[in-house]
């Protein structure tokens, strides 16, 4: 039988930056996230019911039976403190600004 042998430790905050900010002419704003030495890419800021969130690369499945709605699978995901959300929306934001400015 498998044994569980990890270390829990506190997570170390995370080095993050943003490149290839790109805004749509509908307003949607996609970019890359680099976490560490991983990147993700088309990462989106989406807006829902809470306010602007980070929307990760994902995948439409249709449903199986009729009347069903379909469901959506992220092929990347990396779960983010509301502080680390608000930090890389902020990057997104000023990278965009900076592409108006100059």
């Amino acid at each position: 039988m498998a044994q569980n042998n990890r270390n829990r430790s506190e997570r170390k905050p995370s080095e993050f930056s943003v490149s290839r900010v790109f805004q749509f002419d509908d307003g949607n704003v996609c970019f890359n996230l680099q976490v560490g030495r991983v990147t993700i890419y088309n990462c989106r800021v989406a807006n829902g019911d809470n306010g602007e969130f980070i929307a990760f690369p994902s995948r439409k499945v249709e449903p199986k039976k009729r009347g069903e709605q379909p469901k959506y699978f992220s092929h990347a995901y990396i779960r983010l403190s509301d502080q680390e959300t608000v930090d890389i929306i902020n990057m997104v934001y000023d990278a965009l600004d900076e592409q108006k400015n100059g």
